[in-house]
């Protein structure tokens, strides 16, 4: 997904994800948020095993306060596909 920043100012970002890590995978799950080609936050969920199941789930959500300027890009990506919302606020 990908967002573009029509006016400069300082802005709420919000991402939220819903991650399900498996004892299947060799990698845990994980989300990225950039804002043009750098990453400005992540969170990431492990697989931490039990007895009782295979599998684990866990909801994230990360708030960021971030000076944008027109033409700039904000954009996530999460591995495997994950439940996300991404949400831009202009603050003030």
């Amino acid at each position: 997904m990908r967002n573009l920043v029509l006016l400069l100012g300082v802005y709420q970002i919000t991402f939220t994800a819903k991650y399900v890590s498996s004892s299947k995978g060799r990698f845990g799950a994980w989300s990225d948020v950039f804002v043009n080609d750098t990453v400005i936050s992540d969170s990431q969920r492990e697989y931490n095993g039990n007895d009782m199941s295979d599998s684990e789930s866990s909801t994230h959500s990360i708030i960021v306060i971030q000076q944008l300027s027109p033409g700039d890009r904000l954009a996530y990506r999460s591995f495997p596909k994950a439940q996300a919302k991404l949400q831009l606020f202009l603050a003030g």
